[in-house]
């Protein structure tokens, strides 16, 4: 037999099928029929078997007969119990003493229901999927249970399989979208010409920052040129930090009015740029955030780690940590730049930050002690 057709099967009788109980419904007269001793085939709940009935009720719902399964499962069924109407696959005997409310009475007909040899089907015709008793010549296989397992695991595996394509499939659709949009933006702002990349597009290719197309904008409209080198750390820290606190964060300070406006134009720059990543439905860069501004100015002028930290109420770690950052992505602006002075200017500036603490947590020394290898003794052979 088809192992899918009889959980096919299976998933039908455990339809409930709206049966109404009636004196000339086929089921009910089926069901008065049974008498103590009918073994018939039932489906209820997690079992699915041969059944021996052991007494029959007449209610006024209808007729109830009460069944032992050969896993000793006392069941009572009704007509809505059965998909179709039952029929005997024969007879087993019954305790003499007959007492179906007792359980070793019902253990007795649970072990004879086991041990019954019912009716051979014939020989030579091959069987139908399912027999109008209700039976499928798969419940024959001593490995049943195992193959309905397997099979509901390959129904599993199957429709994971289809949902991983269907994701699959929609994420590389996605991602074709995205990156026409971002190839429009591109071109736009002049990175890209056709399949080529610009001066600006190279410059763009060779910085790596979650914030790269805001920071090489800002290089080509010149809001990092004509800086100090403290001056230079402090306006780049707007790249790297990001103020998590639940507090709001405090005023940014700015060491001249010039600085100021440098930061107004780089700020009014991203929003531009998060506007047009928002109606082209792409991930929005994260916006700057001036707050470290003054700290990086001050490690960068010369001022003491204790001075620093304490007046900005800092931990040390996320002070190192966004330091790093920093000189990171000023050492980048020192390869990038197209103009000579920013990129002395980028490079002093990240020399100005390695100082003290950093330059302390970033050096590792291992000292390896020399082994001494006593020589053989001449003549003599290694090892014993």
């Amino acid at each position: 037999g088809d192992i899918d057709e009889y959980r096919r099967r299976i998933r039908e009788a455990e339809t409930p099928k709206g049966h109404i109980a009636g004196r000339d419904d086929p089921i009910d007269i089926a069901i008065m029929k049974l008498r103590p001793g009918d073994v018939i085939y039932v489906r209820k709940g997690k079992y699915a078997g041969r059944a021996a009935v052991i007494s029959t009720a007449n209610r006024k719902g209808g007729t109830r007969v009460n069944v032992i399964t050969t896993r000793r499962d006392l069941l009572m069924l009704a007509g809505t119990d059965f998909p179709e109407a039952p029929t005997a696959l024969g007879r087993i005997d019954l305790p003499v003493e007959f007492a179906p409310d007792r359980n070793d009475y019902q253990r007795e007909v649970a072990l004879r229901l086991d041990k019954a040899k019912l009716t051979a089907r014939p020989a030579g015709k091959r069987l139908a999927a399912v027999s109008d008793d209700g039976y499928h010549p798969v419940e024959d296989d001593p490995d049943l249970k195992h193959r309905l397992k397997a099979a509901a695991q390959a129904e599993r595996i199957g429709r994971e399989v289809d949902e991983i394509r269907t994701r699959v499939k929609g994420r590389s659709q996605s991602i074709a979208r995205d990156f026409d949009r971002v190839l429009g933006i591109l071109t736009a702002w002049g990175y890209v010409d056709g399949w080529t990349l610009t001066d600006a597009g190279n410059m763009l290719a060779r910085t790596f920052h979650e914030s790269d197309l805001l920071i090489v904008e800002c290089v080509r409209q010149g809001l990092l040129d004509d800086l100090d080198p403290a001056t230079l750390a402090g306006l780049m820290s707007v790249f790297v930090y990001e103020h998590r606190s639940s507090d709001e964060p405090p005023l940014p300070w700015f060491p001249n009015n010039a600085v100021r406006k440098r930061w107004l134009q780089i700020a009014a720059l991203s929003a531009d740029l998060r506007e047009i990543e928002e109606e082209d439905g792409l991930i929005v860069h994260r916006a700057p955030d001036p707050t470290f501004l003054a700290i990086a100015f001050a490690w960068a002028a010369g001022e003491g780690f204790a001075e620093v930290v304490e007046a900005e109420e800092l931990s040390g770690g996320d002070f190192v940590r966004t330091i790093k950052q920093l000189i990171d992505l000023l050492r980048q602006l020192a390869i990038v730049a197209p103009v000579a002075a920013t990129r002395r200017c980028a490079d002093q500036a990240a020399e100005a930050l390695f100082r003290g603490v950093i330059a302390a947590s970033s050096a590792i020394e291992i000292e390896v002690e020399p082994i001494a290898v006593e020589a053989p003794p001449a003549g003599g052979a290694v090892g014993g």
